[in-house]
């Protein structure tokens, strides 16, 4: 949006009219008739009579707009303004997605962080020593210890999102890959007597091993998980 140093809109262009939500025959001059908002309206006028340069978010029709003003002394504006506005909604709102993840996620740690301290308190101390109920009980600890490795894992690729992951490439046999996963998993698998089928022949690719790793565990984890007791896991890879 363009005004003079009167506050009348030398020139407002179609993506301003919608964020204030004008039609296009909108014929009023003066900028008091396009904004509505009174705090909004004082800034304006502000750098009108001071000529200074604004920068800030601002709460339009349940959309956050970033606002840039900026005086103009050239003739064709007679000393007026430059309002540009930038709809940077999608972006706060990840903002805030991205610090209600943190904020849970660091609340979710502390319970399975508890359990684990308290089970190995409760096994070390000797207060547990009937094998079945130390058995038991590291079940519980490697269950527990598992969620908080998930919660962590989560944390950890958002942050590296963040920063730009750099991607290492090297050579990597997806046959051993599969292997060591499912030997991780291999309480889990037990635990619901899932059945295997494997049809994995050695093939190498050049590849992020980190990257690899994480999406087959992904996909087995699932397939383990939302399995029904005796059910069945097929797995097979070829080139």
């Amino acid at each position: 949006i363009a005004l003079d140093s009167e506050g009348d809109i030398f020139f407002i262009n179609n993506e301003a009219r919608k964020i204030f939500d004008v039609s296009e025959n909108f014929s009023d001059p003066n900028y008091l008739y396009l904004i509505r908002d009174i705090e909004l309206q004082k800034t304006i006028e502000n750098s009108l009579k001071t000529h200074s340069t604004q920068l800030f978010n601002f709460e339009i029709n349940k959309r956050t707009i970033n606002i840039c003003i900026t005086p103009i002394n050239e003739n064709w504006l007679n000393g007026g303004l430059i309002i540009s506005l930038n709809d940077i909604t999608k972006e706060e709102n990840l903002k805030q997605v991205k610090k209600d993840f943190f904020d849970n996620a660091s609340h979710e740690l502390k319970s399975p962080i508890t359990s684990i301290i308290g089970y190995s308190q409760l096994v070390s101390s000797g207060i547990v020593s009937d094998n079945k109920e130390i058995i038991e009980y590291n079940k519980k600890i490697y269950k527990e210890a598992s969620r908080m490795n998930s919660i962590l894992y989560d944390m950890l690729n958002i942050a590296e999102l963040e920063q730009g992951y750099p991607v290492k490439k090297e050579d990597v046999n997806l046959k051993k890959l599969v292997l060591e996963i499912l030997d991780a998993y291999k309480t889990k698998i037990e635990a619901k007597n899932i059945h295997l089928d494997l049809q994995i022949d050695d093939v190498k690719i050049n590849s992020d091993i980190r990257l690899i790793d994480e999406m087959l565990r992904n996909l087995i984890d699932n397939a383990i998980k939302y399995n029904k007791d005796g059910g069945k896991v097929d797995i097979s890879v070829s080139e």
